[in-house]
């Protein structure tokens, strides 16, 4: 065989060889899977051992193609490693974001579970405050509406911020050395209970009166002052109310009450709820 001319055999091969050119054209652009350019690579070899006698330009043509094919694996194997570090990258932002939707999930639960024990603490908190009194505290004050004397009846009532009755309170009213009992009822919001006891203090100076308050949410002490003020010409009274948060011991050695703790709970300044009286020559009627 010359080197000018090729034999039937020598085309045979070069057929194969432009078959396996048109391959790595195609998977130059489209890589293929690793492996499958190495197994195209061992064929060319296996082939081109068998094809012994050859032109030069074959054999470097075989040479070229096994280069060629060589090149492809490799991109074949960094395309691959690359893709591989992308869906692992993929799956553990699914994983990331999996576990933070079961977080929030927990969370909102948890958050649901909170308020339905919430509704539930503060429903059995107010049907406590219901049945005690809560934080409410009676208030005894005297009413001076003008009758021409210094005689004024003792009302009962609630502070003005107390939103809970406060039931089976006993009232007891000091004066002097004697305590008496004024009032055993339930006391409820905005709502004043005139009792029969009735106070008649001294036109000068301050009459100090106390009020022992005894009920479910903890017993009150009242000091209630009562003086006539000459400038406004009106009767006025302030109170200093305290709440008894530990009750006393009886100490043996010094027979005495001690370790009492009080609150203190208002402490009113001086005021008066007589009414002014109208001055007809300054009043208008409309028709």
């Amino acid at each position: 065989m010359g080197s000018k001319r090729l034999s039937k055999t020598d085309w045979v091969f070069f057929v194969l060889q432009l078959l396996a050119m048109l391959l790595a054209y195609v998977w130059w652009s489209a890589l293929p899977s690793p492996g499958y350019a190495i197994g195209v690579l061992a064929v060319l070899a296996a082939v081109m051992s068998i094809h012994t006698e050859m032109p030069p330009f074959q054999k470097a043509l075989w040479l070229l193609l096994i280069g060629v094919f060589l090149v492809i694996e490799l991109r074949a194997i960094d395309w691959d490693r690359a893709n591989n570090d992308v869906r692992e990258a993929l799956v553990r932002m699914q994983e990331r974001d999996q576990f933070a939707t079961i977080l929030r999930q927990g969370e909102e639960e948890s958050k649901k579970t909170l308020d339905k024990m919430s509704g539930v603490t503060q429903l059995a908190r107010r049907s406590i405050y219901e049945e005690t009194g809560g934080d409410s505290y009676v208030v005894v004050r005297p009413d001076f509406t003008p009758t021409g004397k210094n005689v004024f009846t003792l009302g009962v009532g609630l502070c003005a911020k107390c939103l809970y009755s406060v039931p089976n309170a006993y009232v007891y009213f000091k004066t002097g050395g004697s305590q008496t009992l004024i009032l055993h009822d339930t006391v409820t919001p905005m709502f004043v209970v005139t009792t029969q006891e009735t106070i008649t203090p001294a036109e000068t100076g301050e009459t100090t009166y106390g009020i022992n308050v005894t009920a479910r949410n903890k017993p009150t002490q009242e000091t209630l002052k009562v003086r006539f003020n000459a400038q406004s010409k009106q009767w006025e009274c302030s109170w200093h109310i305290e709440r008894v948060e530990k009750l006393p011991h009886f100490n043996p050695k010094t027979r005495m009450a001690e370790g009492e703790v009080l609150k203190v709970l208002e402490d009113s300044p001086w005021q008066s709820n007589s009414i002014t009286p109208l001055n007809p020559l300054k009043t208008t009627v409309v028709h």
